[in-house]
């Protein structure tokens, strides 16, 4: 380009105009604005950042061990005993259903049952470490694998003390059958549970979100499904058993709403 060539730039908010000049005697040209319409200004795709931000969500290799190990079993469980696995969870819509499983005491009713209150406890488990986890009461300063194992023993102790105790008061107020409805119950739904926690699980970590949806889902789950047992127990007592309402009340007092306040308070 010769020496006498001029090169003029002019950057305005919406574009930038070049002006050419060969001659020295040039009469300077006032630049042109152009302006720009945004056809998007009001969006609500709002960025926060300019840079390409990271989403990664680091999980723990003990974690996904277990949700290996809770898929393989569960799929393992419906390949082996499906049509069982149909009828239990066919007892919770059917109350008709669950009383007819009950009355005929199945050894493979029984058997699925116990094989499914085992995935309760795995999921179950790791529902509760997390939310241990995050509780601002408890600040245990153990690892998150030691978590999990309490989480997971302390729902084996509950409920197992739960089902001693039931058994002991069916034998105290002669009310054997009624005892054993009301457990048939409590593992069914806990089982529903168990199985509902899984994909929700894996939601939560295997998804990217700034929020813990899922684990709240899961205890709105479990709620739903405490309060229809809750319901369904009540339904068999009053038509099986031939106690007063008293005893009902007491129970439902003492073994149902009792510890669900203590977990809820330690939370």
């Amino acid at each position: 380009m010769p020496q006498n060539d001029m090169l003029t730039i002019i950057q305005s908010d919406t574009a930038a105009e070049f002006i050419f000049s060969d001659s020295e005697d040039a009469v300077a040209v006032l630049p042109v604005q152009i302006k720009k319409h945004a056809l998007f200004e009001n969006h609500e795709l709002k960025t926060n950042a300019i840079i390409p931000q990271p989403h990664d969500r680091p999980i723990e290799d003990w974690i996904t061990l277990v949700i290996i190990i809770a898929v393989v079993f569960y799929t393992a469980l419906f390949l082996i005993y499906s049509r069982s696995i149909g009828r239990l969870f066919k007892a919770i819509i059917n109350y008709s259903v669950s009383n007819q499983l009950v009355r005929d005491e199945n050894i493979t009713i029984q058997r699925v049952s116990a094989l499914l209150s085992i995935g309760f406890l795995i999921t179950g488990g790791l529902v509760l470490s997390l939310l241990a986890e995050q509780s601002e009461k408890l600040s245990f300063d153990l690892r998150d694998t030691a978590m999990f194992f309490i989480s997971l023993s302390f729902l084996a102790v509950v409920y197992t003390l739960k089902m001693i105790l039931v058994k002991f008061l069916g034998v105290v107020y002669k009310a054997e059958k009624t005892a054993s409805n009301y457990l048939f119950h409590v593992l069914l739904f806990n089982n529903a549970a168990g199985l509902i926690f899984l994909p929700l699980l894996i939601f939560h970590f295997f998804t990217h979100h700034s929020h813990n949806y899922f684990l709240w889902s899961c205890l709105w789950v479990f709620a739903f499904l405490w309060v229809y047992r809750l319901l369904r127990g009540i339904m068999a007592w009053l038509s099986v058993s031939r106690h007063t309402v008293l005893y009902l009340i007491f129970y439902i007092c003492a073994l149902e709403i009792a510890p669900l306040l203590i977990v809820l308070k330690l939370l």
